[in-house]
Formats: structure tokens, C-alpha cells, sequence
């Protein structure tokens, strides 16, 4: 078996874009495949109980690698699986908040929020369900934002939430309050929970005035003694929003270029 000492010289560089134009994009935070059940959370959607304010957390980190910038925020949008037995949601509002909360905590935050969009009896349908904003809301680019979901009580029958998909974020960035008596907009605590509906928010694009930073190696470890002829690169982004990556690589100061990877962030090379 032969095991080689890992002394090389390695380059990966982090392609930006440029650009000085002020563009309003889609840009999508979650890309999770999962969705609530009938019964479950969380949802943006759902009439299980009679009524229910569900906040999420989205971080500027998220939004800008995403593509979103500082400017307007012209629209919200969450994919709805199955609108399944959900009934018509009464004064169904939607606000969003700056914050500089990193984490949710199980007090909903206090402050001033941005009514953003109302529609009394709104019921969802399956797919991409599009909020357009009565007026835009202004990011600062700076801070993260909090989006604020509730309805009022409903009088009628109610049963089921609709199902939505959701990304496990490992942080708490979801807080619900549900009850069958007690108004929505005046509860101060909710639940906490790690799942996140997915979101859509037509903005503007991220303005990258800098090139963004060296990609980061993860393994192997230079100096690492390999077992095997092939060496699986694995790196991250090191920060300042590229979106791709070109490798370098060789035993000499000056390593050969290999290829455009695109989005990659691992690639094997015979040695």
C-alpha cells in the first residue's frame, strides 16, 4: 500500500459576480423537502387550531448568500404540498420586523412590526403561494428579519393545516403560538421549533462590491499521510458570496490549473 505525505501546493478561488445594478430577484431560503402533517407545524397556513401566530427567523447571512441585498422587499412566497382540509383563515395577516436577535427565543418580540399584506377568509392552494405587499418593505440589508404570521379566531369549522415545506435550520428559527379561545394577536409566548417553512422573497439582488474571499480546505489536512492514490478535496466557502469555484493544484509553488468546478465543493484528483 502506498502512503504519500500530503505536501502540496493547493488553490481553490471563489468566482464573484460584479455589479452595480439594482435588480429585484427570487431568491428562496430553505430547500428542504419535508412538510408538516395535518395536525403538525410549522406552517404559515393551517386552521387545526381556530387560530395561530407562527413567526420565522431569516439572518442577513441566509438572505445575502441567497442573493438578496439591501432595498425593497416586494413580495413573500411559501410552497404549499397539500392545502388538505384548511379552512378559510379570518384577517389573515402577514408583518415582518427588522431584528438583531440571532435565535428566537420563546417570547415573541416586542416592538414595531410592518403590516405587509391582509386578506380576511385567505385560503392557501397547492403550490407556490404568492403575498404581494401592499407596499414594499425597506431592508437595511443589516439586519435579520422576522416574518409574523397570524389570524384571527375562526367562527366556523376548522380541522387540518395545510402542509408546507419546511428545512431543518439547527437553530430555533420558528416560534408558534395556536390556541381555540385565546386571540393570536395578543399572545406574548409560543413554541419553539428548529423546522422553518421555506421561503420565496421577490427583493433586491445582493450588490457585491468586493471579490469574495479564498474558499476554506476542509480535508485533508496539509502534512496528512494518504493511503490511497486519490485524494478526495473537500472545501467551503471563506466568505464574501462567490458562487463558484476554480482549483489549483500541484507540488509546486505555482499548481497547475485544473477545472471550473461551478457550485462544488469537493472534487477527487489522481495523484
Amino acid at each position: 500500500m502506498n502512503r504519500n505525505k500530503l505536501l502540496l501546493s493547493l488553490l481553490i478561488l471563489s468566482l464573484g459576480v460584479f455589479s452595480g445594478l439594482f435588480a429585484q430577484v427570487d431568491i428562496t431560503i430553505g430547500d428542504g423537502t419535508t412538510t408538516n402533517g395535518t395536525t403538525g407545524v410549522p406552517t404559515p397556513y393551517g386552521t387545526f387550531y381556530k387560530n395561530f401566530r407562527q413567526q420565522y427567523l431569516y439572518t442577513v447571512s441566509e438572505i445575502e448568500e441567497a442573493g438578496g441585498g439591501a432595498g425593497p422587499i416586494n413580495s413573500l412566497a411559501f410552497n404549499v404540498a397539500a392545502v388538505n382540509n384548511c379552512s378559510p383563515m379570518p384577517n389573515f395577516a402577514i408583518r415582518l420586523k427588522t431584528t438583531t436577535q440571532s435565535v428566537l427565543t420563546t417570547t415573541f418580540e416586542e416592538g414595531t412590526y410592518t403590516t405587509v399584506f391582509t386578506q380576511n377568509d385567505f385560503l392557501p392552494v397547492d403550490g407556490m403561494n404568492v403575498h404581494a405587499f401592499t407596499t414594499p418593505f425597506q431592508w437595511d440589508g443589516a439586519s435579520n428579519i422576522i416574518v409574523d404570521i397570524l389570524t384571527d379566531l375562526i367562527p366556523g369549522s376548522y380541522s387540518q393545516n395545510a402542509s408546507v415545506y419546511y428545512t431543518a435550520t439547527g437553530f430555533n428559527s420558528s416560534l408558534r403560538y395556536q390556541n381555540d379561545s385565546s386571540a393570536a394577536s395578543a399572545a406574548t409566548t409560543g413554541t419553539l421549533s428548529m423546522n422553518r417553512s421555506n421561503i420565496t422573497f421577490n427583493m433586491t439582488a445582493v450588490q457585491v462590491t468586493d471579490p469574495p474571499n479564498p474558499a476554506q480546505l476542509v480535508a485533508p489536512e496539509n502534512g496528512s499521510t494518504l493511503s490511497s492514490p486519490m485524494v478526495n478535496l473537500v472545501w467551503s466557502s471563506g466568505g464574501g458570496i462567490p458562487h463558484g469555484y476554480k482549483l489549483y493544484f500541484g507540488s509546486t509553488a505555482d499548481p497547475a490549473y485544473v477545472a471550473d468546478l461551478g457550485a462544488a465543493t469537493t472534487y477527487n484528483v489522481a495523484e
